[in-house]
């Protein structure tokens, strides 16, 4: 196997021999023994527990067996964490990289880059419970969350849905009796408007409610298209949630939610050529590094809401949860794909996702030693796309395709897990789940002078079991040592942008974790270890081609494993110090005829393959990418931050810092264009008034102004999407 080591991933080296895993854990198993021997009579205070739903119940985070960071509320606002693409900032490994308005999830190397419809990420997000298939969906910001949490690891057995990579879940305030107010207002650099509402209070005496209100505007971009004047990388949203409590009785409770969400945004449409390369028209790399040059000012919105209903009844011997839900999502795409100043390639695509789930679950009762769920789900998905493409590749064909596409997907599964202690502090869980997939799909493609052609209809039907076996033991009331054995699936399903194309097949990660969790030093020492090794089947993947369409394919194999370790350090009253690190080896096992694509001119013999000049666009040929680093999967990432609160006067001043590190990566299989390392530097200072009921924070985002590609394509040229510059502001909050 061939390794491939670039800038800033020197620590991935000691990973050449893949026995070293069992090195950090032996290690930890003996220090975590003599410091909890050292410090057994350890009493509560100090750092904060987090509590999760990680296995579906409400638990402690340092007594679950995965590998999880989470995050309440107060600590994601003095972090910076206001939106979903702010959460690799807490979880190193999890890399977020927008796409077209939609974002592509990737979690220990593991996860999708495909973003058109009918796409649904290997790294799955559900909100209260609810699984959210449609990818600009989950892209939204954060007001009225209790926590968050980001579950590393397939979560084949409980959540299921295609959650091969792992698992985000966000969830949200429970309304109150009591009446609540929070409301900011926040004014930051390229003229930014933040605003923020939550109101909770009673309606009844048995029902009680709330409503969240949330509106954020860029009104100028971060730079220009230079074709036209016009701002570009600016975007703005306006979202409502509400959650309603209903208590019935002493054992029933009914729940229901609703959400609504409108976005504009041009942050991930833009594309211009990286230096040195030139588009489809010829057009080089012009203006500064946020500017494009293109003769179609490129857009994306989104706008979509939904509902759910929770039936919580207990029967004593047993709980009974019912979740129901739908949801109706709409995406457009506005894209000048040759991102230059001829009508090379313009194309405008519209998206609809409709989806409708219901799950029941029986659950044991609190406090008994054998702990045990049981649930029925189902899903049925509606996905639709219409895409209209035009300019002077189209002459030949009339100047116009359309390409067409529907797919409906109906997924039943039932899973059962338990959990039960074969020992006084040891501990056993098995659990496994069935998944049946069927979808069907119809889709075509028309051109004036071409009429109806490539029209397809067709069915697939997908159905796998995935289990789950972990074995814990309590070393001491504060330190917990496991291993575990899960597998993911992911289904199957067809690409709606190219109705030829066989459909991908179904993804299969068998995944092996060992950990330690220790909470130590009277509660002011939290240290967190774990190591995994997966073996990833069926990848699939997606490569766009510079006619615009793309393919969606299947590498053969590969193999990741690596380690991560999380230290919460609180040595004295105020302060708190963090760092969170993911070391990750991930490579193709096996992956003949892969994609590379490489500047025109190409020839494709004999290899390696040359390019002359660049001549606009690029040219396709075949590889073996055996051994290559799998796309997004860097092989170094850590966060590293301090918090303090000082007392003043007026009130509790708190400052935060964070580093947030990142060794390089690649976007495509044959690894040749690659975001180089970097690190974002971000701050906050809070300060708390009259007795909680103001505060005042400055804010900034990567201040040191690091310019990074959130996305770098091989297609119309070698393109490239910046990532944010350096923001800041400041944001006046009130409480009642």
């Amino acid at each position: 196997m061939k390794n491939r080591y670039r800038n800033g991933t020197a620590l991935g080296q000691i990973f050449v021999n893949r026995h070293v895993l069992a090195m950090p854990f032996a290690v930890a198993a003996v220090l975590a023994g003599s410091m909890a021997a050292a410090y057994a009579d350890e009493t509560t205070g100090g750092i904060e527990t987090v509590v999760v739903s990680a296995q579906r119940r409400s638990e402690n985070s340092q007594k679950v067996p995965i590998t999880i960071d989470a995050i309440t509320a107060n600590d994601a606002k003095i972090q910076g964490v206001t939106a979903t693409t702010d959460l690799p900032q807490i979880a190193p490994g999890l890399v977020i990289t927008p796409q077209f308005g939609n974002p592509v999830f990737y979690l220990r190397g593991v996860g999708t880059d495909d973003v058109s419809a009918s796409s649904e990420s290997s790294v799955a997000t559900y909100v209260d419970g609810i699984y959210i298939a449609d990818l600009p969906a989950t892209l939204f910001g954060f007001n009225n969350v209790d926590h968050i949490e980001v579950l590393k690891g397939p979560q084949g057995t409980l959540f299921g849905r295609n959650a091969t990579g792992g698992l985000i879940q966000i969830i949200t305030k429970d309304p109150s009796a009591d009446f609540h107010l929070d409301a900011s207002i926040g004014f930051g650099n390229y003229n930014t408007f933040n605003g923020s509402a939550y109101v909770t209070g009673a309606i009844t005496d048995n029902l009680v409610a709330d409503l969240a209100v949330q509106a954020h505007d860029q009104g100028d971009g971060w730079g220009k298209n230079l074709f036209n004047g016009q701002d570009i990388y600016r975007d703005s949203n306006l979202a409502f949630r509400s959650k309603q409590l209903l208590v019935l009785d002493a054992d029933t409770t009914i729940t229901f939610s609703e959400d609504y969400s409108s976005i504009w945004t041009s942050l991930s449409a833009g594309r211009q050529p990286i230096p040195g390369a030139v588009t489809t028209g010829l057009t080089p790399n012009t203006g500064h590094f946020y500017d494009i040059d293109a003769n179609f000012q490129p857009y994306d919105t989104y706008v979509g809401g939904g509902w759910s209903g929770k039936v919580e009844h207990d029967f004593g011997w047993a709980k009974l949860v019912s979740l129901s839900a739908a949801r109706d999502n709409h995406t457009i795409i506005h894209e000048d794909l040759d991102s230059g100043t001829l009508d090379v390639f313009h194309t405008f695509q519209g998206y609809r996702n409709q989806q409708y789930s219901e799950e029941l679950q029986l659950q044991s009762p609190e406090g008994q030693d054998l702990n045990w769920i049981g649930g029925l789900f189902y899903q049925n998905l509606h996905d639709s796309s219409a895409i209209r493409q035009s300019g002077t590749n189209f002459n030949a064909v009339g100047g116009i395709q359309y390409i067409n596409g529907l797919q409906t997907t109906q997924s039943y599964a039932m899973y059962g897990q338990a959990t039960y202690p074969i020992f006084k502090d040891t501990h056993v869980t098995a659990g496994v789940r069935y998944t049946e997939d069927n979808r069907e799909f119809f889709g075509d493609q028309m051109t004036p002078t071409q009429g109806v052609f490539n029209l397809v209809r067709s069915d697939k039907g997908w159905a796998h079991w995935t289990w789950r076996a972990v074995l814990d033991h309590q070393l001491t009331d504060n330190v917990m040592l496991y291993v575990s054995a899960n597998e993911g699936f992911k289904s199957g399903r067809f690409s709606l942008t190219a109705p030829t194309n066989p459909p991908a097949r179904p993804e299969v990660l068998d995944a092996y974790e060992a950990g330690v969790k220790s909470t130590l030093l009277d509660n002011h020492l939290q240290v967190n270890l774990s190591g995994f090794y997966y073996n990833y089947n069926n990848i699939q993947l997606t490569t766009r081609l510079a006619t615009g369409g793309s393919i969606l394919f299947n590498a053969a194999q590969a193999t990741i494993y690596g380690m991560d370790g999380q230290v919460l350090y609180a040595p004295i009253d105020g302060l708190l110090l963090r760092g969170n690190v993911e070391l990750l080896h991930g490579r193709y096992d096996h992956f003949p005829n892969a994609p590379e694509q490489l500047p025109n001119p190409v020839s494709c013999v004999p290899t390696p393959h040359t390019t002359g000049a660049p001549t606009g666009a690029n040219g396709t040929c075949t590889i073996d990418a055996s051994g290559h680093t799998m796309v997004r999967a860097p092989d170094v990432a850590f966060d590293l931050g301090a918090n303090y609160t000082w007392q003043t006067p007026e009130g509790p001043l708190t400052a935060d810092v964070g580093y947030n590190y990142t060794s390089s990566f690649f976007f495509q299989p044959d690894n040749r264009l690659q975001q180089q390392a970097y690190g974002l530097l971000n701050a906050t200072l809070n300060l708390t008034l009259a007795d909680g009921r103001y505060e005042v924070r400055l804010w900034g985002k990567n201040i040191t102004n690091v310019q990074y590609y959130s996305y770098l394509a091989e297609s119309s040229g070698d393109l490239g999407t910046p990532g944010g510059p350096a923001t800041y502001g400041a944001t006046l909050e009130l409480h009642l």
